[in-house]
């Protein structure tokens, strides 16, 4: 079944909320904390995104809102589970 950008955006936020690279969620704040991140990284990718690219979207964005302030510097276990996601495996 093909996905559309709400579905995608669905995978996209449960991976960026489950990262929550800067401890944002972990420290209390709202559900809603990711989803513009979330929203932004779903723009940038598809069905067709590969894992490299759904981590250059996630970094990109991330480097984008929080600038060098995350817990993470590697962003490749959270691309391939919204690719696994996207890809129903």
């Amino acid at each position: 079944m093909k996905k559309d950008k709400m579905d995608i955006f669905q995978i996209v936020k449960a991976v960026i909320d489950e990262m929550d690279a800067a401890y944002l969620r972990r420290d209390g704040a709202p559900y809603d904390e990711y989803d513009l991140e979330s929203y932004e990284i779903a723009k940038r990718i598809d069905e067709s995104s590969g894992v490299d690219e759904i981590e250059a979207a996630i970094e990109n964005v991330w480097l984008q809102y929080f600038g060098n302030y995350s817990r993470l510097k590697d962003y490749r276990v959270y691309a391939e589970k919204i690719y696994r996601s996207i890809k129903n495996e």
